[in-house]
């Protein structure tokens, strides 16, 4: 299940913290306006709450109720507000939680000390100077100065090559050269400067404000989690919402297209009684690495296709998440109700997947969205013959060419 509760009392703290520097406070003097109102904490309590950082015998639900309705009162703001955010941090985080939902816990593969590397489906603009040598002294925390070096040279030069990729696939059209000459001369980090980079930074701050902040890079690694068999329905039924954008679903379906064939020619590789185009059309098995595409140059799609989803079915999600999760009475008791367990039913109940089934049902017939359905069934159509005929028959076979023709036709029509 997604580790909500990391992500949420992450948030919390930062709000905490943002609020009491706005206001002029350092901790001590935070501290001491809030125990004249009777509230137990001191300044190492605040620091692990502006951490969001718990203890399980201090405090393991991060504030207590006292401590959360008497910062709010102190800072002017809604226990609400407090702890989930405004308007626009509230929808930052269902989208952030959809996102988790739909790569469910996706990976790359294994890195060369055979750790398994999960796929953050956000761009890293955290590839400035300062960055890394932020990130250097992160690592010296609990390595030596040499491990801590070679770590974050390693994941520095990491990320500024994705980085590089990433910009040249969405900026193809207006400074591909520039990036085609940043890479012929990228043979060390210290080669590229700040203001080289900047320009590419600030590209994406403009034109993909959400998948392009650093912030929810850092909270997308919270949420991350484990593959979970009960989250793939719900990640199934979203990327059958991304459909509706028909260049995501022609490169999704082509890619799910081989993974099917690749199971057919060596049926070893996989798990018995797994069929790929079945367990698709009935929303089991997870498929997150195909819908990102590994954060290849399909990545763009990707996130084209989740903006236009969200735009078109922003008020029904948010409805629900407002309903079930930001309304709820924090008066009764307070952060503890808000835990992994909870969200975990809210994004795997009947009402949600509902919800889910009858936005797809309504893209299928709507004139922006059609087209990306028709190339999702006939994809599946032909998917479901591949498995059912023999291979040699296949050429012959009159409802495969007819299937195969239809492919062809709509992949080649504007």
């Amino acid at each position: 299940m997604l580790n909500f509760k990391r992500y949420l009392y992450k948030g919390v703290g930062s709000r905490v913290k943002r609020t009491r520097e706005s206001m002029g406070f350092n901790q001590v003097d935070f501290v001491s306006k809030l125990q004249e109102k009777y509230i137990s904490i001191d300044r190492f309590k605040l620091s692990h709450i502006e951490n969001g950082r718990i203890y399980k015998k201090k405090n393991p639900y991060l504030l207590t109720e006292d401590q959360m309705f008497g910062i709010s009162e102190l800072t002017g703001y809604e226990p609400k507000n407090l702890i989930f955010g405004n308007d626009k941090e509230r929808e930052d985080t269902v989208k952030l939680i959809l996102l988790a939902v739909i790569m469910n816990g996706a990976k790359y593969g294994t890195d060369e000390k055979n750790k398994e590397i999960f796929i953050n489906p956000f761009i890293d603009t955290r590839v400035k100077k300062e960055d890394r040598e932020e990130l250097y002294k992160e690592l010296r925390r609990n390595n030596t100065e040499e491990i801590a070096k070679e770590k974050s040279e390693e994941l520095g030069r990491n990320s500024l090559e994705e980085f590089l990729r990433l910009s040249k696939d969405f900026i193809k059209n207006e400074s591909a050269d520039r990036i085609v000459y940043l890479h012929s001369r990228f043979n060390s980090i210290e080669e590229i400067d700040d203001e080289e980079i900047g320009e590419y930074i600030e590209w994406f701050r403009i034109k993909q404000p959400f998948f392009a902040n650093k912030n929810h890079f850092e909270y997308m690694k919270y949420l991350v989690n484990e593959p979970d068999k009960e989250l793939e329905c719900p990640s199934n039924l979203l990327i059958k919402l991304l459909i509706g954008n028909n260049s995501f679903a022609q490169l999704f379906m082509e890619g799910l297209s081989q993974r099917s064939q690749y199971q057919i020619m060596y049926p070893n590789h996989f798990p018995k009684n797994c069929n790929i185009a079945e367990s698709f059309i009935n929303n089991y098995n997870h498929f997150g690495d195909l819908a990102i595409d590994f954060k290849k140059s399909g990545f763009t799609r990707f996130v084209k296709a989740f903006t236009e989803m969200w735009e078109r079915n922003d008020e029904k999600l948010m409805d629900y998440f407002n309903e079930n999760l930001f309304n709820i009475n924090l008066s009764e008791q307070g952060l503890k109700q808000i835990d992994d367990e909870f969200i975990h039913s809210l994004i795997i109940s009947n009402e949600f997947s509902k919800m889910l089934y009858d936005m797809i049902e309504v893209e299928r017939y709507g004139m922006q969205t059609m087209k990306g359905h028709n190339t999702f069934e006939l994809y599946l159509q032909e998917m479901v013959i591949k498995n059912t005929i023999d291979f040699v028959s296949l050429p012959e076979n009159d409802l495969f060419k007819y299937i195969n023709n239809m492919i062809q036709t709509n992949n080649t029509q504007l």
